[in-house]
């Protein structure tokens, strides 16, 4: 009997030792392995959806920004000195460059690197969009004659010599150019943050959460179950060891 009991002890301690050293961990429990394929699972999609976050808050600072500067070229008046409409105009062309960019980097990619938004609707809308002002209607002829270009990619380069000349023959005329743009740049942002991009950045955030709340609770799992399976197996060298000094008492 006394050498059955022993034999128990130390089986169960062998247990409890390789347990500590991870042996029985997750790869050994069945239970375990479950809970970390599934946290392991919900990891990837979560960290792709962080990304876009991140990407698309990016694209929503950008519109916000142009919003505000675009309101601030449309409130351009007659009384407006030249220098205060050059800096404005700098201004507006930074923001719109700056927004113009990001979008493009995010949908586009660069070099032989894909965006992370390459495939979302939203966002290859909203750079549409925002392109569109300076393309639709007179406003391309209209900027270029007051030393403002649309370039290819969708952004724009100023001559402020040729933006002060235009002052000084029609400062009025060149106002109401850029009121009439800023105007509409800041409508079209306002449309973004409200439509495509609000819209976007919403849902991700909501998906984000609920990934990282799966992610978090698949974790807990396999903490609990693997607390569970020390205790056990700490249990059950206890258990053994009791029952060894009680037999060596009760034959000594």
């Amino acid at each position: 009997m006394a050498m059955i009991i022993s034999s128990m002890t130390s089986t169960a301690i062998r247990g409890n030792n390789n347990y500590g050293a991870g042996v029985l961990s997750v790869a050994s429990d069945p239970v375990a392995r479950a809970f970390d394929g599934a946290n392991k699972r919900v990891g990837k999609p979560l960290e792709s959806t962080n990304v876009q976050v991140s990407a698309f808050g990016q694209i929503k600072s950008g519109f916000a920004n142009l919003q505000t500067v675009g309101s601030g070229l449309s409130s351009l008046n007659k009384t407006s000195t030249d220098s205060d409409t050059i800096s404005a105009a700098q201004s507006f062309i930074e923001a719109f460059n700056n927004t113009s960019n990001v979008i493009s980097t995010n949908t586009k990619g660069t070099g032989n690197t894909g965006g992370v938004l390459s495939d979302n609707s939203n966002a290859v809308l909203a750079g549409y969009d925002l392109k569109r002002t300076l393309t639709s209607g007179s406003n391309t002829a209209e900027l270029r004659k007051i030393g403002i270009s649309v370039n290819s990619s969708g952004t724009l380069s100023l001559d402020t010599k040729a933006l002060g000349s235009a002052l000084t023959a029609n400062s009025n005329a060149v106002k109401d150019t850029l009121a009439k743009v800023g105007n509409q740049v800041a409508q079209v942002s306002t449309k973004e943050l409200n439509g495509n991009i609000g819209s976007a950045v919403n849902t991700l955030s909501t998906r984000a959460k609920d990934l990282a709340a799966q992610q978090n609770a698949a974790s807990l799992l396999l903490a609990i179950q693997q607390s569970v399976t020390d205790v056990s197996r700490g249990a059950s060298v206890g258990i053994a060891a009791y029952m060894k000094v009680l037999f060596t008492q009760m034959i000594g």
